[in-house]
């Protein structure tokens, strides 16, 4: 049977004591730095709030710093004064060092030297610098002309209060510039960001440069919290319809800023012809509007352009949100492209703006065409345009029951330049076609047939069995 074993003897039981005491020692070492950890680990997820100062308190501060600074520079000065004492009468030498015994230094390359108690000197590889004084004496190595000098130990006690006392004055004035900024903080917003078009139950918060030093906080407000609400944070929220301008102020500096805040319904449809003509003799270097259909009819309306080479026929597109339309300035004749879109960019449409010179006159090279119908069912009808490259729109009108009228050649969105085109008559009668341009000008000429025979399906029928 096994029994219980006892420490019978000293020996054993201080072995014993020593075991057990290594093992008491390494535990409590792992609980202290796990404790460590935890604690490390909670404190690092603590942030200290920066005291809440005003104004009056921030300039109570500065002039606390300034006078701190002041007394600091006094004693700084006071130190220079000590440390200048100490080396009135030595010069400060530091050159290349061209040979140890004696100790031949050249000095900057201005003059050389022979220094005697060399050991006050500081060398460091070939470079040798310390104070000396000379002695009036030249002594002569290695055919080179050297000014005696004898070296000396400066105690730089004074030169370094001097440095202590300048770290100690630049920290001070970092922390005066901070405070000072803090009364002149101010908020700086770039003109497309001061403006905001939105609907009901968006969120956002705006984009803003802003410097808030330590102790500055922006305080926000709404003009109309019945429209827009926004919190302490700068989040803003769109409760109604309509408009409203947010203030972020500074708290400390006063400065200010402000965003203005359209609350529109969102757009149910947007209508705009793909191609728009424009005059160039009547809206030359001015304003012409747009015509956009929307629904509703206030929708916030937004204009980018695309132009067709690097002399756009139009610039400075302009919206003009509140009334739901847009514009641009019209510079030349020439082509280009836009794009009309809602404030989400969710409902858009491409345009192609046409800014032509006028016509001069527009006509039918001929008033009358006629239309062999033993030969043909159609016949070629030319216009004549004055200038002939000019881009204004120009259409057809006629009785779709009794001709039609289709252009020769296919053109791009815009482009009227063509001047043929085919007419075909689909009965008996002649018809008349009227060309009119945007301008107001117009021509008629005048469709019919030549020996036309009436459709007679027996006589058809017989010629047929005859070829037979």
């Amino acid at each position: 049977m096994k029994k219980k074993m006892m420490c019978t003897k000293n020996n054993d039981c201080r072995a014993d004591n020593r075991r057990y005491g290594i093992a008491a020692w390494v535990f409590r070492m792992f609980a202290l730095a796990v404790m460590c950890l935890v604690v490390s680990g909670v404190v690092s997820g603590i942030r200290v709030e920066a005291k809440t100062m005003t104004k009056a308190d921030i300039e109570k501060e500065i002039k606390s710093i300034e006078k701190e600074i002041a007394d600091l520079e006094k004693k700084r000065d006071t130190a220079k004064k000590e440390d200048e004492k100490l080396k009135n009468g030595y010069t400060y030498v530091w050159g290349d060092l061209l040979n140890t015994d004696p100790f031949i230094v050249n000095n900057l390359g201005m003059e050389y030297l022979w220094i005697k108690d060399s050991q006050n000197m500081t060398n460091i590889l070939i470079q040798a610098f310390g104070y000396v004084k000379k002695t009036g004496n030249y002594r002569t190595w290695n055919n080179i002309t050297c000014a005696e000098c004898k070296a000396v130990k400066i105690s730089d006690k004074y030169s370094k209060q001097v440095e202590e006392y300048e770290k100690s004055i630049n920290k001070k004035k970092t922390e005066l510039q901070d405070y000072q900024k803090d009364l002149k903080a101010f908020i700086d917003v770039s003109e497309d960001e001061k403006e905001y078009y939105v609907t009901k139950g968006d969120k956002f918060t705006p984009s803003y440069f802003f410097y808030t030093g330590k102790y500055n906080k922006l305080k926000w407000s709404s003009s109309d919290t019945s429209v827009v609400k926004v919190n302490k944070n700068g989040v803003i929220k769109a409760v109604g319809y309509g408009v409203a301008t947010v203030t972020a102020k500074a708290s400390i500096s006063g400065n200010e800023t402000t965003f203005t805040i359209w609350v529109k319904k969102p757009i149910k449809s947007l209508k705009v012809d793909e191609v728009i003509y424009i005059n160039y003799d009547e809206y030359k270097d001015k304003i012409f509007q747009i015509p956009v259909d929307t629904k509703p009819k206030d929708a916030s309306l937004f204009i980018s352009l695309e132009p067709e080479d690097s002399k756009p026929a139009v610039s400075e597109a302009y919206s003009e949100s509140e009334e739901g339309k847009v514009a641009v300035k019209v510079l030349r004749t020439g082509y280009d492209r836009m794009k009309i879109y809602d404030y989400a960019d969710k409902l858009w449409a491409n345009v192609e703006l046409v800014v032509y010179k006028p016509l001069k006159s527009l006509s039918f090279k001929k008033s009358k065409y006629t239309i062999d119908y033993t030969y043909d069912d159609s016949v070629l009808i030319s216009l004549k345009k004055k200038p002939a490259e000019s881009p204004e729109k120009i259409w057809f009108e006629y009785d779709e029951k009794l001709v039609e009228v289709w252009s020769v050649t296919e053109y791009d969105a815009g482009n009227m330049n063509d001047t043929d085109y085919y007419a075909r008559l689909l009965t008996e009668e002649s018809a008349t076609i009227t060309v009119r341009s945007s301008s107001g000008l117009e021509d008629t000429c005048e469709i019919s047939w030549k020996n036309y025979k009436e459709y007679d399906e027996d006589y058809e029928d017989d010629e047929d069995d005859e070829d037979w």
